[in-house]
């Protein structure tokens, strides 16, 4: 009888850590593989109706080289109204531009 293991689990390692551990510049298609994993799954939480943990990049990790984070740091979504109509508030009304005026010069004429 022979006894199988379970293959080694891949190493996961916060984000940040893993930051400035290599002295070359990954190419477009390499930054794709590693963030697009990310994309679809903040997409798939939000589908749920909850918010992915990404304020900041303490909950990001990697594991083969792909960015994720755990599903069960996903939130509830805040509603910031009074922040939201804070930034929305109407400009300040000290100049209240009430027409325009376009003029045209003919310079071939001069």
């Amino acid at each position: 009888m022979t006894t199988s293991s379970a293959p080694p689990l891949p190493e996961t390692n916060r984000f940040q850590d893993s930051l400035g551990s290599t002295e070359t510049l990954p190419g477009t298609d390499d930054v794709l593989a590693r963030v697009l994993p990310l994309l679809r799954q903040v997409q798939a939480v939000h589908e749920l109706g909850r918010v992915a943990p990404l304020i900041g990049i303490d909950d990001v990790l990697v594991t083969n080289g792909k960015l994720w984070f755990e599903n069960v740091k996903a939130r509830e979504p805040r509603n910031a109204s009074t922040r939201i109509q804070q930034l929305q508030r109407e400009e300040s009304s000290a100049l209240s531009v009430v027409v325009h005026v376009a003029q045209a010069y003919d310079l071939s004429s001069q």
